[in-house]
């Protein structure tokens, strides 16, 4: 089961309140939407699936990944800046099914912008 409630002997889909679409939100939207297309319509499994509801301060997806710039919605502001490079490895924070190289279409250098992190979070989750 992907989720449960304890002493609660209801059945049926679960609502479900997702606080914030940064990387950790978009990889859950995206699981889910990944099951329910596994999943055939008329089975219990899939009626069981929750609702997620995905509350997000920003305007935009990416958490702390977005650019800074001037001029902000309220809620936007962010610690990143443009000349941002990870120090983790990209070997470290890739899907194995959807790798940086895939996503670029040509090898990349082990250590990425902060720009082309947001890119493939983005890219991975909208697919």
């Amino acid at each position: 089961k992907m989720f449960k409630r304890g002493g609660d002997s209801q059945s049926g889909p679960q609502s479900v309140a997702l606080v914030g679409c940064g990387p950790a939100g978009m990889m859950l939207l995206h699981a889910l939407a990944h099951k329910k297309k596994t999943l055939d319509p008329s089975t219990k499994e899939y009626k069981n699936l929750p609702t997620i509801t995905c509350y997000e301060q920003a305007s935009s997806p990416g958490g702390v990944w977005r650019k800074y710039s001037k001029g902000t919605e309220p809620g936007d502001d962010i610690v990143m800046y443009d000349d941002l490079w990870c120090n983790t490895p990209k070997e470290m924070m890739e899907f194995n099914d959807y790798t940086f190289d895939d996503h670029f279409k040509s090898p990349t250098p082990s250590f990425l912008s902060r720009k082309d992190v947001l890119d493939y979070l983005l890219a991975r989750n909208s697919a």
